[in-house]
């Protein structure tokens, strides 16, 4: 045998023709420990604290004594500009009821009173920073100067990509959690996978959707809603949408404890659905590699070929013509 025939024929085998078993894989899957565990912990203390911290500053920067306005303020002014925009075109009467039906309105929400300023107390700041931090926006609290608008796009910045990181981050973990309890109650199959995603489904619906309606409906409905307004109000929470018609009272019972639960619940609530996402992209992945396996074999690649030959135009032509 000469020098040139010395090689082994492993030496000389493409990456593709190593067996599978002999395959590493160099993708290292997540898993949580406690240490890491007790960060993302610690984390949502600091996130909640976060928004107490940006309500507070909300209350110093809003609740300046020139802006800090009431509804007699309100009505005061109201009167006086009806007394000079409209002296000559109604009388003493008209001016008293036109005053009585837009006060009551007013008090009634039925007008807009953006401009007159919220109560910045620390409920309904809070109520701010954790709307912008979630990106709901319900726009029932919104900052009126200056300041508080440059504060919010600030805050923005900051809040809303630690929302987004602090979310994945514990659906990643209550992914892994997932599928590790699915593998020891069920075994480790196909069926695992769908499992998984099904009873995280399951068990977010209950704990995130159903649970707080429930408890919006019967323990803090302060605002006489239904059960679908309740439900209502808890998806559009939930999923971010937003649209402000239907909003947690910050003034309930409860007061900042219970806008500090509508937070971690409302991150958890998120996390739910990052781990739904998590688990289907892992199911996804794994059958795309599953058929991509499958194709790549020598077998099924010539049989393709075949079939393709067979069915090529030129072929049957070539055949006929012979």
């Amino acid at each position: 045998m000469s020098a040139e025939d010395t090689t082994s024929p492993t030496d000389v085998l493409k990456p593709d023709d190593v067996p599978e078993n002999e395959c590493v894989d160099k993708k290292k899957k997540f898993v949580p420990t406690f240490k890491g565990n007790i960060k993302v912990l610690v984390a949502l203390v600091f996130y909640v604290l976060l928004n107490i911290l940006a309500a507070y500053l909300f209350v110093l920067i809003e609740k300046h004594p020139d802006n800090n306005y009431t509804d007699e303020w309100f009505i005061f002014n109201l009167e006086k500009k009806l007394l000079s925009s409209h002296n000559n075109c109604l009388s003493t009467e008209d001016r008293r009821f036109l005053l009585k039906e837009v006060v009551m309105a007013y008090k009634a929400h039925l007008v807009n009173n953006s401009h007159s300023h919220p109560d910045w107390s620390l409920n309904n700041a809070l109520l701010l920073s954790f709307s912008i931090a979630s990106t709901i926006g319900y726009g029932t609290v919104v900052p009126n100067t200056a300041g508080g608008k440059v504060f919010s796009l600030t805050f923005a910045f900051i809040s809303i990509p630690f929302t987004g990181l602090l979310a994945a981050k514990m659906g990643a973990i209550l992914a892994y959690y997932v599928k590790k309890s699915c593998r020891s109650i069920f075994g480790s199959s196909h069926r695992t996978k769908y499992i998984g995603v099904l009873v995280t489904f399951l068990l977010g619906l209950i704990l995130y959707v159903i649970m707080p309606t429930m408890l919006l409906r019967f323990v803090g409905n302060e605002e006489n809603w239904d059960f679908l307004d309740c439900l209502y109000c808890v998806i559009i929470t939930l999923t971010t949408i937003g649209f402000g018609d239907y909003v947690p009272d910050p003034s309930s019972h409860g007061g900042i404890f219970t806008t500090m639960t509508v937070i971690i619940w409302v991150v958890a609530g998120l996390a739910w659905f990052a781990t739904i996402i998590n688990l289907i992209g892992n199911v996804l992945s794994k059958r795309a590699k599953e058929i991509e396996r499958k194709v790549s074999k020598p077998s099924n690649l010539k049989l393709a070929r075949r079939t393709f030959r067979s069915k090529s135009p030129t072929t049957s032509t070539k055949y006929t013509d012979n």
